[in-house]
């Protein structure tokens, strides 16, 4: 009895000790694993990429991540900060958007249901649109050194122009060259490229050069934000100007200015092949001008010598003639001339500064401080209108003579030295004045005789 009484007390105490004692609550808040746990799910978009890495307005750019959802309407991208872009498609992982006209470069930018907008780690660079300008010009002249490169060279007709200059910061190619006869005669090889049978107009110049014979020459390199286009197109036209009757001469649309062959060789060695190449590679754009359609039409030459002549009666000038190797301005008395439907105007501009010598009694030299100097590969320049003297002759009808207004510039080319010459019918006892030269080389009574390039061939 005593041991029952023993083992009863034991049981008891163990049952008291473990009633005293606290519960332990199952981890997680959960019931020790009668509930399941539910976890706590990030939604925030993110974005791991997107591609291409640059592109132009139009083009599908495609952004990767996650947490985008599939619901267009609740997804808005942007650019660079810039406006909302409403995607084109859009996945859990994946939108799909339209590259905007303008789009600036820039981070791209997520927004899903208003949440937080997300940003792309790189920079997308917009490519702006290529663009393609294209005019016409009619001439070349060109300057070649001892390597055949070009040094200068004035692209020009309708009112436009272009001047090429050794350098670097553009690129050129020519396509659709046919040279014409180049003949073996005294003088350069300048010849005649294939040209379109039309007079030029900006208005209605081709767009698409891929298809026309004519020659093209392309010019690379440009920045569309300051001239409006990457690439401009010069396509060769009709070279129209004033044919006097029975004029020596054989058209080029192709002057060299300056030229050394190789000894040996002929002009008829310098053809298609090599005005390709010539007009090829690394070239500097130092200025273009364009013209308008059916605007003012302004013609630059560069003129090296000039000879007027005074009658013995009223002191009229007989004769105003203004040339150099390559370009002639001629006016005189002889009635078989052309007579213009309105009076031409004359105008000289920075000629006040010059003098006068006596070259016989009766003639008399002009010779200005300020005319453009070097050698014969002498192109005009837009700073020349500043401060080089030149004889401005307008009034011209372009349909014509190919422009309205005609700049004539004076320069010593090497060859002639840019004076002007006044030639009397009587002996002079006072010197001109400088004043009277000029006025002397004003032709607004005499008849047009000629008005046109000339060329190395005669």
């Amino acid at each position: 009895m005593k041991r029952y009484i023993i083992l009863l007390w034991v049981l008891s105490a163990f049952l008291v000790c473990s009633c005293s004692k606290k519960a332990t609550p199952p981890p997680n808040g959960g019931d020790g694993g009668t509930t399941p746990v539910i976890p706590i799910v990030d939604t925030t978009a993110t974005i791991t990429g997107f591609s291409p890495a640059t592109a132009g307005a139009g083009a599908e750019l495609t952004i990767t991540g996650t947490n985008f959802g599939t619901s267009i309407n609740n997804v808005t991208v942007s650019i660079g900060g810039s406006g909302a872009i409403t995607p084109k498609s859009v996945s859990a992982t994946q939108i799909i958007i339209v590259v905007p006209v303008g789009s600036p470069s820039g981070k791209i930018t997520v927004t899903v249901k208003n949440q937080k907008a997300v940003n792309s780690l790189s920079v997308f660079t917009f490519i702006p649109a290529y663009i393609v300008k294209t005019i016409g010009i009619s001439r070349i002249l060109v300057g070649v050194d001892d390597n055949f490169k070009i040094t200068v060279a004035q692209l020009y007709g309708g009112g436009n122009k272009v001047i090429l200059k050794s350098g670097t910061g553009n690129t050129m190619e020519l396509s659709g060259t046919l040279l014409g006869t180049i003949p073996d005669a005294l003088g350069n090889p300048d010849g005649t490229l294939n040209y379109l049978n039309q007079p030029i107009d900006n208005g209605t110049s081709p767009t698409d050069t891929s298809g026309i014979t004519a020659t093209v020459i392309r010019l690379k390199g440009f920045d569309k934000k300051k001239t409006g286009y990457n690439q401009l197109n010069l396509v060769m036209c009709k070279l129209v100007y004033y044919q006097e009757p029975m004029s020596p001469g054989y058209q080029s649309n192709v002057t060299y200015l300056k030229f050394k062959k190789t000894a040996g060789t002929k002009n008829t060695d310098y053809g298609t092949a090599f005005v390709k190449k010539l007009f090829g590679g690394n070239i500097s754009v130092a200025d273009v001008e364009i013209a308008a359609p059916q605007t003012y039409i302004t013609e630059d030459q560069v003129i090296s010598a000039g000879q007027a002549g005074i009658s013995t009666t009223g002191g009229k000038t007989v004769l105003s003639d203004l040339r150099s190797q390559f370009y002639r301005s001629l006016f005189t008395t002889t009635s078989s001339g052309v007579t213009f439907a309105k009076p031409l105007t004359w105008e000289w501009v920075n000629a006040d500064n010059g003098t006068v010598t006596k070259q016989g009694d009766y003639v008399y030299e002009a010779r200005f401080n300020n005319i453009k100097t070097g050698g014969p590969d002498q192109v005009v320049e837009p700073a020349d209108s500043l401060s080089r003297v030149y004889l401005r002759i307008s009034g011209f009808d372009p349909a014509v003579y190919g422009f309205n207004s005609l700049r004539l510039f004076i320069a010593n080319d090497g060859f002639y030295d840019g004076s002007l010459q006044l030639l009397f019918h009587d002996k002079q006892t006072v010197a001109p004045t400088l004043s009277f030269i000029r006025d002397a080389y004003k032709g607004q009574d005499l008849y047009l005789q000629e008005l046109r390039p000339l060329w190395q061939h005669y």
